[in-house]
This record gives structure tokens, sequence and C-alpha cells, in this order.
């Protein structure tokens, strides 16, 4: 039991480490284009259920304006793109590993709402609350959407070719069999 117990305390450790960091990224990925705006920041909150980030002024060319929207979502992803660079899959730590596939996989997963978005925009929906949306709008007076969707499979594609490629999912995988294996001998002893 203190296998299983163990392990499901090193995935929810694993878990809101991964999260906090994931929240970081993002607002900090808004706030690095505010601040090359010249913009002011005011507010940085990384609480989960209200994460945010605020500024006053800056010189927002087109560009920036659609770059603000966007690179909450690609700083995360492109931070996973190098930890799975990096990752040493002969490290045989199992929160390392844990963690490593939760950072790479998760962070790649969570470019699919822009898969997806540029179909519900498409077809009327429109939540402009919501970072995807706000860049579609703007993108949408240049380029089809679609463009958007074929972007954000590509860069999902390539996160999880990573997690796959480098040995973070046959790793997490392993720690599931070396649990299971550990709990299996416990209940026969």
């Amino acid at each position: 039991m203190k296998h299983k117990v163990r392990f499901v305390l090193m995935m929810i450790m694993a878990m809101c480490l991964e999260l906090l960091i994931y929240v970081v990224l993002h607002e900090g990925g808004h706030t690095l284009v505010a601040l090359m705006a010249g913009a002011r920041i005011t507010e940085f909150n990384i609480f989960v259920t209200n994460a945010h980030m605020a500024y006053e002024g800056g010189n927002f060319t087109p560009f920036l304006s659609m770059w603000i929207d966007a690179n909450g979502a690609l700083v995360p992803l492109l931070v996973s793109y190098i930890y799975a660079l990096l990752y040493r899959k002969e490290i045989k730590n199992h929160f390392y590993r844990i963690f490593s596939f939760l950072i790479c996989f998760v962070n790649a997963m969570s470019a699919m709402v822009w898969v997806l978005t540029p179909f519900l925009f498409i077809n009327g929906y429109s939540d402009m609350s919501d970072d995807s949306f706000k860049f579609i709008n703007k993108f949408n007076y240049y380029h089809n959407p679609l463009i958007i969707s074929l972007v954000s499979a590509v860069l999902v594609g390539t996160g999880i070719f990573l997690v796959i490629k480098r040995g973070i999912f046959r790793s997490f995988i392993e720690v599931i069999k070396d649990v299971r294996k550990s709990v299996l001998e416990q209940e026969k002893n």
C-alpha cells in the first residue's frame, strides 16, 4: 500500500508543480510582450483560478497586439521543447520521470485549444476573454484562421514527438510498471 500512496503523492506534487510552472510561464509570456511594447506592468497574479497580468500604456504594433495573446501559450510550449531536449532518460528517479512527462506532455496538449478554436471561430462562436479567440479575431483580418489550426497541430505534434523520441513517455510507463510491481509484491507478503 505504501508504494501506491507514494506514487499518488508524487503525481499530485508533480501536477501541482507543473501547474504552477505553466501558469508562471503563460503569464510571463504575456508580460514579456507587454514589456517589449514599452508597457508598464501593473499586476502579475499567478493564483491558478484567477491568473492574469495587467499593463498600462505601451506602443503595440498590430504584430505585438497579436503576439501578446499568443505568447501565453508559446512560452510554456517552447520551454517544454527545451526541457524535452535536455531530458536525461538514464535518471531513474520516479519523481523526475513523472514531472518530466507532465511538463512536456501537458504543455504540448495545452496547445490543442489553438487547433480547435479556429473552427469554433469560423462557426460563429467567440469568447473574447480567451487568448486564442482574441488572437484569431486579429489574425482573421490578414489570413485564414485555419492556418492557426495547422500551425498549432504541428506544434502539438512536435511536442508529442519529443515526448516519445526522447524516451519521456517510455520512462513514465516504466514508473507505472515499477509501482505496480511493488504493489503486487507487497500484497503477496
